[in-house]
């Protein structure tokens, strides 16, 4: 790409808010939950629109296909990889001042960042060491900055992922991944009771609307009683096209209804066995950027409970850590100072402000955390 060492000073918000995530009545109104809370018998498929994983595809490609007048109409999970705001950062606040209710963004490639996650574990063919741990450190702060929760494709060369190599996902991304076609797991399946793994489906590529309909009602299992789920990946498609595909499936497999990924983890999750609750986002705070020694600072913390059951003072915590020399100005970075740490968190030093802000305090519930571990 051109003039990519002026466009990356281009300067970026600290922390963009995802879209709210799926409300329990909102799912039983669109016929998604039975209200007994029992999943509905369908086929439920999302869009994978990739493969943003590269600042050429950023910069020659998406804004063509996300300018599509069709946008908005049907639910896209967009994957645009955060890590390419080193880059080209400019396209982000684009894309994020111009998302519709419909547009929801979701990382590409394995994460912040194109690799095989399983050939970071030991034994690794390099003869290296585990980069597990620094694999996770990585991608938490991009997480953060985007409000992203969900994963939408792990690659890994010669699948399927490993136990281990799927486990630090349940932290930053906790509403799922979506892993390759393999031919030998179910579509979806449930990690550690909380982190639904799917599978894909089908890549979508170079089909016009008819032979794709057709193509994603092929994966439509005929015997199957319950939900099933299904991701379906494009490539460098436009939002149109995915919406000219989705009225043709109202006719050749009106049992299909495309959700977006967040709606798929939410309901994946339940029918699998799990629950919704305990799922707060943090959206912001009015900590300044740097606090002198001896001062005094008021703050609010914003957090939304996206989860499905009520918290209560007892069940929420605020946690915060403080990097730095002692008796030295501390200056809040993200990774240590975290903005929030919650209390599943390891920290160095503690405080529990209960009574900051009551209605938004920052939750700290352990199965699903949001913090750096």
């Amino acid at each position: 790409m051109a003039n990519a060492a002026f466009f990356r000073l281009y300067p970026l918000e600290e922390r963009f808010s995802p879209l709210p995530m799926p409300k329990q009545q909102d799912l039983i109104a669109k016929g998604y939950l039975l209200p007994s809370g029992v999943v509905a018998p369908r086929a439920y498929a999302y869009w994978y629109a990739g493969d943003y994983d590269s600042a050429a595809w950023l910069y020659g490609q998406l804004l063509r296909n996300w300018d599509d007048p069709q946008r908005g109409s049907i639910p896209i999970g967009w994957a645009v990889d955060s890590e390419l705001s080193l880059r080209f950062p400019l396209i982000f606040k684009y894309l994020y001042e111009t998302r519709t209710v419909n547009d929801f963004f979701i990382a590409g490639d394995s994460g912040a960042g194109y690799l095989n996650p399983t050939e970071l574990y030991s034994p690794r063919f390099s003869g290296l060491p585990s980069a597990g741990d620094a694999w996770t450190r990585w991608n938490y702060p991009w997480y953060r900055q985007f409000g992203l929760t969900f994963t939408g494709f792990l690659i890994n060369g010669v699948p399927p992922e490993t136990r281990e190599a799927e486990h630090p996902y349940a932290g930053f991304s906790y509403n799922g991944v979506t892993e390759q076609a393999d031919g030998v797991h179910p579509t979806v399946e449930l990690r550690d009771s909380t982190l639904p793994v799917f599978h894909e489906a089908n890549d979508i590529v170079n089909m016009n609307a008819t032979v794709a309909a057709a193509t994603m009602c092929h994966s439509v299992d005929p015997r199957a009683t319950g939900p099933q789920f299904m991701m379906y990946r494009t490539i460098l498609e436009s939002a149109g096209l995915m919406h000219d595909i989705v009225a043709a499936l109202a006719t050749a497999c009106p049992i299909m209804q495309i959700v977006d990924p967040h709606v798929a983890a939410y309901l994946a999750r339940l029918h699998l066995g799990g629950n919704n609750d305990n799922i707060a986002t943090y959206l912001a705070d009015t900590i300044p950027p740097v606090v002198a020694a001896g001062s005094n600072i008021s703050a609010l913390f914003t957090v939304r409970n996206d989860g499905w059951n009520v918290l209560s003072a007892t069940t929420v915590a605020l946690n915060i850590t403080i990097a730095g020399p002692a008796g030295t100005t501390v200056r809040a970075a993200h990774e240590e100072f975290s903005r929030v740490i919650l209390s599943a968190c390891r920290t160095t030093s503690t405080a529990h402000l209960y009574d900051i802000w009551r209605p938004v305090l920052h939750t700290c519930l352990p199965a699903h955390t949001d913090c750096l571990p």
